[in-house]
C-alpha cells in the first residue's frame, strides 16, 4: 500500500476515535509516524537480510506480536 494509504486510513480511524470519545487531545504526528512505523521497520529488514525468502518486505513489524509490544510500552508510559 502506499504511503498515502496508510497515513490517510490511520488519520480517519483516529478522527473517529477523537469524535466517538470525545477527547481531543491526540497528537496526529505519532499517528502519522505509527502509521508507516510497521513498513519503516519491515522493508530494510525483509528487502536486504531476508531477499530470498520474505518478497514482500513484510516480517516482523507487521504482526500481532508488534502491535502487542507497542500497546504495552504505552500502557506502562502512560
Amino acid at each position: 500500500m502506499f504511503i498515502f494509504g496508510h497515513v490517510g486510513f490511520t488519520t480517519l480511524a483516529a478522527k473517529g476515535v477523537e469524535k466517538v470519545t470525545g477527547e481531543k487531545r491526540m497528537d496526529y504526528r505519532l499517528v502519522v509516524v505509527g502509521s508507516i512505523l510497521p513498513d519503516l521497520i519491515d522493508k530494510p529488514i525483509g528487502r536486504i537480510l531476508f531477499q530470498s525468502r520474505f518478497e514482500s518486505g513484510r516480517v516482523y513489524a507487521h504482526t500481532l506480536a508488534f502491535v502487542i509490544l507497542l500497546t504495552a510500552i504505552g500502557l506502562y508510559r502512560f
